[in-house]
């Protein structure tokens, strides 16, 4: 990249912002390339602040700097991808942010493609809801038949307890065209339903329960085993390690040799 020594400083140095924006490329790099590094520190700085707060530029992590303009481009891909998506899942809420991210600058590194996200959401050109991200104005539309299959689905993982059936199994149940599947993963983003595993799942009430017989036990003894857990709430050993293992990943537990013991009491030792 030459340098750019015509027109205003301002321009020079917002033409250099742009150009060098799709490489993430940094400050110092488009202050050489506009012939800023040649001004005082303190007019440089200015000339930067007024592009900031004309919304002309984006200061990103570790000095990376963007133009509005290539903002603009990438969040005309992000909402093209949400609008593709909305309409070939009606009935997930959205997309999750890591997945946003890789689709819509897959090869920029984390930092900066999570900080473009950031930059859209502040703009509300894009909402985000645990984790979850959809455009502002998205509405899940359900059908009286596939709110009647959301309440069967709910029912059968609250009647089936600590030892819900695999995944498949129960949705198999269901006639595909209700897209029982889009159905339960929007009864796991509204929290109704926990995915422990690939294919187990567990109705919230017995997550809660389960957590509140973990709790007890360590508050009292100090340490849980996987086969005491397991006899307390009457399973078999691969769901109360499915539970226990969601825990940990939850950082309520961790596993000590053979035994369980709360996260927060560990921290303190």
């Amino acid at each position: 990249m030459g340098q750019l020594d015509e027109g205003d400083p301002k321009q020079r140095l917002l033409l250099a912002i742009d150009s060098g924006s799709p490489f993430f490329a940094k400050l110092p790099m488009a202050l050489i390339r506009s012939g800023l590094n040649r001004l005082q520190e303190d007019e440089r700085k200015k000339a930067v602040e007024r592009l900031e707060q004309g919304q002309l530029i984006y200061l990103l992590r570790d000095q990376v700097v963007i133009s509005s303009d290539f903002l603009a481009d990438i969040s005309k891909i992000a909402l093209r991808t949400l609008d593709r998506y909305h309409t070939d899942n009606p009935l997930s809420p959205g997309i999750k942010r890591e997945e946003l991210r890789t689709r819509v600058l897959p090869e920029t590194k984390i930092e900066y493609s999570d900080s473009m996200l950031t930059l859209m959401l502040e703009q509300k050109m894009l909402v985000e809801k645990e984790g979850i991200i959809s455009l502002p104005n998205f509405t899940i539309k359900m059908t009286s038949a596939q709110q009647d299959a959301e309440q069967d689905l709910l029912r059968i993982y609250f009647d089936q307890g600590f030892s819900p059936e695999d995944t498949k199994v129960i949705l198999d149940r269901f006639d595909k065209k209700l897209d029982p599947e889009s159905l339960l993963l929007g009864l796991i983003n509204k929290g109704e339903l926990h995915r422990l595993t690939a294919q187990i799942v567990m109705h919230r009430k017995h997550i809660e329960r389960a957590e509140e017989i973990v709790l007890s036990v360590l508050k009292a003894k100090g340490e849980l085993k996987l086969s005491d857990f397991r006899d307390t709430i009457a399973t078999s050993r691969k769901y109360a390690v499915a539970i226990l293992d969601y825990f940990d990943r939850m950082n309520l537990t961790r596993l000590r040799g053979d035994v369980r013991i709360l996260v927060k009491e560990d921290q303190a030792k």
